[in-house]
C-alpha cells in the first residue's frame, strides 16, 4: 500500500453513520457536507426538523449517500433517546457523534448584572445538558458496538475569558453562560475519555476560535487583531480538524482538545 492509499483509507468514512447535532446550522452544514463527501451516512439532527430533512436530502442528492434528518430537542431526554433509537433502527449502528449544537439566547447578549436566570439555564441546558444527554443515549449503543468517535465542540472562550474591547460599539458581546458552558465541555470530554477507557470509544474536544460569518466590520477588525494569523477563521478551515477527529487518522487520539484558533490563545 503506497502513501496515497494509506491516506485515502484512514479518511474514508464509507459505511459509517454520523450524527451531527445542530446539523442544519451554520457549522453543522459544513461538517455534514464534509462527512458525506467522505462517504459517511449523515444524520442531520436539529431542533427544526423541516430544516434537518431538507439539508439531509441535499446531502443525499449531492454525495449519493443515504442521509436523513431528525428533529430533536436537546433539553428533552426522551427526544434525544428517540433520536438515537431512530438512527440505530435505520442504520443499525452509530459510529460518529458530533455535539455541535448550541443555544442562542433570545436576549442576544445579556449583561452579567442583568442576565435572566432563564437564559443562563437555556444555554447550560443545551450546551452542556444536551451534550450529556446525547453522549448518554448514543454512548449506550457505542459501548455495545465496542467502537465509536465522539467530538464535543467547545470554544476558545472555554479556555480564556472574552476580551470585551473587541466588541466595541458593534452591539455584540459574549454572555457569561457561553464561557461557562464551553469550559464545562472540556472537562466533560476528559471525564468520558477516562470513563470509557478500553471500550473502543474515542472522545475528544474540538475548540475553534471565532468563525467569520459576515459580522460587524469593526468587530471583525478588532477580533482579527487579537489573532496571530491576523484574521478570523473561514468556516471551511474546520473541515480538516473535524475529519481528523472523526476518522481513523486520529485512532490514537483520546481525551484531547484540538484547538483551532489561529494562535488566539497563544498570547
Amino acid at each position: 500500500m503506497n502513501d496515497n492509499e494509506i491516506i485515502n483509507k484512514i479518511y474514508d468514512l464509507k459505511g459509517r453513520i454520523a450524527i451531527i447535532t445542530g446539523g442544519a446550522g451554520f457549522l453543522g452544514r459544513v461538517y455534514g457536507d464534509a462527512l458525506a463527501e467522505c462517504r459517511a451516512n449523515v444524520i442531520v439532527a436539529d431542533i427544526k426538523e423541516e430544516n434537518a430533512a431538507k439539508f439531509a436530502k441535499e446531502l443525499t442528492d449531492r454525495h449519493k449517500v443515504e442521509c436523513i434528518g431528525i428533529g430533536v430537542d436537546l433539553r428533552n431526554k426522551k427526544s434525544v433517546e428517540d433520536m438515537a433509537s431512530k438512527a440505530v433502527k435505520k442504520f443499525g449502528k452509530i459510529d460518529i457523534l458530533i455535539n455541535n449544537a448550541q443555544a442562542v439566547s433570545a436576549n442576544s447578549f445579556p449583561k452579567m448584572e442583568e442576565c435572566p436566570k432563564e437564559e443562563w439555564d437555556l444555554e447550560m441546558d443545551v450546551n452542556v445538558g444536551g451534550m450529556f444527554l446525547c453522549c448518554q443515549a448514543v454512548g449506550k449503543h457505542m459501548v455495545k458496538q465496542g467502537k465509536g468517535a465522539i467530538i464535543n465542540v467547545s470554544s476558545t472562550y472555554g479556555l480564556v475569558g472574552p476580551d470585551f474591547k473587541v466588541y466595541g460599539n458593534s452591539g455584540m458581546s459574549s454572555p457569561i453562560a457561553y464561557t461557562a458552558s464551553k469550559s464545562a465541555v472540556i472537562g466533560f470530554t476528559k471525564y468520558l475519555a477516562a470513563y470509557w477507557a478500553g471500550k473502543g470509544i474515542r472522545v475528544n474536544t474540538l475548540t475553534p476560535a471565532g468563525v467569520f460569518n459576515n459580522q460587524n466590520e469593526d468587530f471583525v477588525k478588532n477580533y482579527a487583531a487579537k489573532i496571530p494569523l491576523g484574521r478570523m477563521m473561514k468556516k471551511e478551515e474546520l473541515i480538516g480538524p473535524m475529519l481528523f477527529l472523526a476518522s481513523d487518522a486520529s485512532s490514537f487520539v483520546h481525551g484531547a482538545n484540538l484547538i483551532v484558533d489561529g494562535g488566539f490563545t497563544s498570547w
